[in-house]
């Protein structure tokens, strides 16, 4: 990663990378279709919750992985999409501010830009989830050399889904599918990200302190929480039994011509709007990496 962005300081080109949390194999491959697409290289940056040993508990994403696995899979992803050019698997957290001297003594934002510039070591902002278009424009401008978006990316994919099973659900009361046809994917997700998700680490400081008696009563608190906290449980094997069957229903119904491609536009669009504003359309052929 380090010659390659030397190659886009050499041509004057600023950017900000974008590291994307690879919270589903349906985040991994639209990242890897958006490589394809504007010509930028993908980096996955995962969490040790995410990808670990298998003998520290290895990670919850996509049934359990370590990092051999996650490797793996990223590499068949990438053959499957096609993409031929710079891939970079890095860990998240780490950098300035990680140790007690450097917060003990408050280092200002040029501070640590100055120490990491220093060591060639770039600087990385941590969930950069729902900035708006201004607040991404300035990071290639102030020299920001990444920033990681994992959770936004969850709830897009995860709302993908809950309109697939409205929509499954009106043709459902239009009778035109039985209640045994019917996935199912809407409640099973309010149901298993209650139960198994750490929502209580996304709610807001006062929701969050609520009993959870009182969060199981509120039905629009428990969509929400399926929403922020539904990639969790992608891989329960009734989630995913459930997701087969609403896809299933969406073709054989006509409630979208491809629920899958549906899905992965969605994200595609997402992730999108981070390389436009943050400079990244063009940058392998800039480099030299097409």
């Amino acid at each position: 990663m380090y010659n390659f962005l030397q190659k886009l300081k050499n041509s004057g080109h600023t950017c900000t990378l974008l590291g994307i949390g690879p919270v589903s194999k349906s985040v991994i491959k639209a990242t890897f279709e958006a490589g394809l697409k504007y010509s930028f290289p993908p980096v996955f940056i995962a969490s040790r919750n995410q990808v670990d040993l298998e003998s520290l508990g290895h990670g919850y994403l996509m049934g359990g992985m370590d990092q051999f696995d996650f490797v793996s899979t990223l590499k068949k992803i990438q053959n499957d999409v096609g993409y031929e050019g710079p891939l970079y698997i890095c860990r998240d957290h780490g950098g300035p501010w990680q140790r007690n001297m450097e917060l003990d003594n408050k280092y200002s934002l040029e501070k640590a830009m100055e120490i990491a510039a220093a060591y060639n070591i770039g600087f990385k902002e941590h969930n950069g989830d729902y900035l708006g278009a201004a607040d991404c424009s300035i990071h290639p401008e102030i020299g920001v050399t990444g920033v990681n978006v994992a959770p936004e990316l969850g709830l897009v994919g995860t709302d993908a889904y809950l309109f697939l099973a409205d929509l499954e659900n009106q043709a459902a009361e239009q009778s035109l599918l039985t209640t045994g046809e019917s996935s199912g994917l809407k409640n099973l997700l309010i149901e298993k990200t209650f139960k198994s998700s750490p929502w209580r680490k996304w709610l807001t400081h006062d929701l969050k302190e609520l009993p959870a008696a009182e969060v199981e009563g509120n039905g629009s608190l428990r969509q929400l929480i399926a929403r922020v906290c539904g990639h969790y449980v992608y891989d329960d094997p009734q989630v995913a039994t459930a997701r087969d069957q609403l896809f299933k229903n969406s073709r054989r119904f006509n409630l979208v011509e491809n629920p899958e491609h549906f899905v992965i536009e969605k994200l595609l669009r997402a992730i999108g709007f981070y390389v436009k504003h943050f400079r990244m359309e063009g940058i392998n052929r800039i480099a030299g990496r097409d």
